[in-house]
């Protein structure tokens, strides 16, 4: 993440050392390794959430665009239908009511 080679890391150990002192250095180093693992662990938070967000946009955009599908099948759809429903329409009764029962004839007994 930050690129610092060897070289850099003793001038920056070389500086601490002078400026903290060699007493207070092993705590200072502790609190400063403390706070990256914090910034890391946030840093990481920040990535998962953007990437759940953009999951969820992709999803968003996924429905949006099944959804025209859709309606444009229906719309394909719908002239067909409505064809063979006026065709339906257009046959006589007779053909489409359904047939009379047989009427009970007397027997004989």
């Amino acid at each position: 993440m930050l690129n610092i080679g060897f070289g850099e890391m003793v001038v920056i150990a070389g500086a601490a050392l002078i400026v903290i002192g060699p007493e207070r250095l092993p705590a200072t180093a502790r609190f400063v390794g403390h706070l990256y693992g914090r910034l890391m662990r946030q840093a990481a938070s920040v990535r998962a959430e953007i990437k759940k967000e953009m999951d969820i946009e992709d999803m968003r955009r996924t429905m949006r665009e099944t959804e025209q599908a859709a309606r444009q099948a229906v719309e394909e759809v719908r002239e067909p239908v409505a064809e063979i429903a006026d065709q339906a329409r257009l046959e006589p009764e007779a053909e489409l009511a359904p047939p009379k029962p047989p009427s009970a004839a007397p027997t004989n007994e």
